[in-house]
């Protein structure tokens, strides 16, 4: 993967909103990769589990919801070809995977990366548990980079 970018979510059943499957959707028809998979990353352990992995010719934000789950589980949308990911945590966010071009496709239509990387880092720092804020600071790192990374968090321990 060339690129990465992370989506925070602030939907009640912390899933992709509708805004978030359609930017996506559309980058990946860009590319010409529009078929995915969805699979739940968490897995029941019942001994007659339902169905955990999804093949999806086109993404849309109506056969996204069906496929998931009544219960909110860490799940991945991949592409059918390998060239994009979006893993979506139960934790209020998800992290986008692929290209660069597919990457910045997705936050055209989407508030800014740093905006949304602020808007969640501001959520973790409000609790009071300090191996997730080690977790959140890796984390922005991770994507944004040290010099971007150090003016989210910045900006988020601001009240």
């Amino acid at each position: 993967m060339e690129a990465r970018g992370l989506l925070y979510i602030d939907e009640p059943m912390l899933h992709l909103s509708e805004a978030q499957v359609i930017a996506i959707a559309d980058s990946a028809s860009e590319l010409g990769d529009e078929g995915f998979y969805l699979s739940y990353v968490e897995r029941y352990v019942d001994p007659d589990p339902p169905i955990q992995d999804f093949a999806v010719g086109r993404l849309s934000f109506n056969r996204y919801r069906e496929l998931l789950d009544r219960a909110t589980l860490t799940h991945v949308l991949v592409s059918q070809h390998g060239r994009w990911g979006v893993f979506v945590t139960d934790e209020g966010v998800a992290v986008v995977a692929g290209p660069e071009t597919f990457v910045a496709s997705a936050y055209r239509t989407l508030p800014p990366m740093r905006e949304q990387a602020t808007r969640y880092a501001s959520d973790i720092l409000s609790t009071e548990l300090p191996g997730l804020h080690a977790w959140l600071r890796d984390l922005v790192n991770g994507i944004l980079g040290p010099e971007d990374a150090a003016a989210v968090l910045s900006s988020a321990e601001s009240p």
